[in-house]
């Protein structure tokens, strides 16, 4: 059986003392878990950044569309919205059982 730590010898003979070597082990556990989270967090914030992503998420406001009255085929609501730094122009329906939103977006 290969040591699972350097240095350390284990021998496992029931649950009970898997339990609590698991439990003693947990914080190094939960640190290095945190360690890796981060380093992987910079990865991806790096590769954003060099692919021109800009940061993640987005914003942006959808008006009221005035001429939906005139032409029943026409969005609820239209407006532009930037996500991951990219824009869009974007185009709601309201459902008919007034629940759902359906989004259409395009490129500008």
């Amino acid at each position: 059986m290969s040591n699972p730590l350097p240095g350390k010898e284990y021998f496992l003979v029931d649950s009970d003392q898997l339990e609590q070597l698991i439990l003693k082990l947990s914080p190094e556990i939960r640190y290095s878990s945190r360690q890796l989270a981060d380093v992987l967090a910079e990865i991806v914030h790096l590769e954003r950044e060099k692919r021109g992503l800009g940061p993640r998420g987005g914003k942006g406001s959808l008006e009221l569309n005035k001429n939906r009255p005139l032409n029943p085929h026409a969005p609820d609501y239209t407006g532009e919205v930037a996500i991951s730094g990219k824009r869009y122009f974007v185009k709601a329906y309201v459902g008919s059982d007034q629940q759902f939103i359906n989004l259409t977006c395009s490129p500008l």
